[in-house]
């Protein structure tokens, strides 16, 4: 995996991926939304697709951790997107502070290194945090997203690291975690990839 961080904007920390401009909005008072974005180019080779439904999200989970309580997440879940970055748009409100309201998880750092520089150049999106570990200290994130003031309204993210700092993440009320459901080269998504899944489980537990 590859994450190249030449192209952030000059003074910016590099967990950041951001561009001239930036926006952010107050938050509602909802609880986070579960959403699979973007969408299968093709059937994934693993047998178990990327969910597409609140009710397959829900056995997905319960597959992965039968103790999990998975009874309300389809009441959470969000129709599936067609469109990555015009799902996260649609979700970040406009405003200064440190609430989150999109978190994008990705198969791999070398995928999610690609988003937030697609991500970065929509105009209402701008800057992008990066939550992910290749050339990324955890520790250093985990300080940013405690002191980093104002803190972008969205980030992208690796099972593995979301699940490791989920908790240090501020959340707005009403943020969404949305699933790149693209496969990768081998036909896994972060439902499905062995060393993945169960992070990304434990996230949405």
């Amino acid at each position: 995996d590859d994450d190249d961080d030449d192209d952030a904007t000059p003074g910016a920390p590099p967990i950041l991926e951001e561009s001239a401009a930036a926006a952010a909005e107050p938050a509602s008072t909802a609880p986070v939304t579960f959403q699979t974005a973007g969408g299968p180019a093709k059937k994934p080779k693993p047998p178990r697709p990327a969910p597409r439904d609140g009710a397959a999200w829900a056995a997905w989970l319960r597959n992965l951790l039968p103790d999990a309580d998975a009874a309300a997440l389809p009441a959470r879940c969000a129709p599936p997107e067609g469109d990555v970055k015009m799902a996260v748009a649609a979700r970040v409100r406009r405003g200064c502070g440190r609430n989150v309201d999109v978190v994008v998880v990705c198969t791999s750092a070398r995928r999610a290194a690609d988003l937030a520089r697609t991500l970065r150049d929509h105009a209402k999106i701008r800057r992008v945090f990066k939550l992910f570990g290749k050339h990324k200290d955890r520790k250093e994130q985990e300080r940013a997203l405690a002191t980093l003031s104002p803190l972008p309204r969205v980030a992208v993210a690796t099972p593995a690291r979301l699940d490791a700092l989920r908790d240090r993440v501020p959340w707005a009320p009403g943020a969404a975690l949305l699933v790149d459901g693209a496969p990768d080269a081998k036909g896994y998504t972060p439902f499905t990839l062995p060393d993945a899944k169960g992070a990304l489980a434990a996230t949405v537990a």
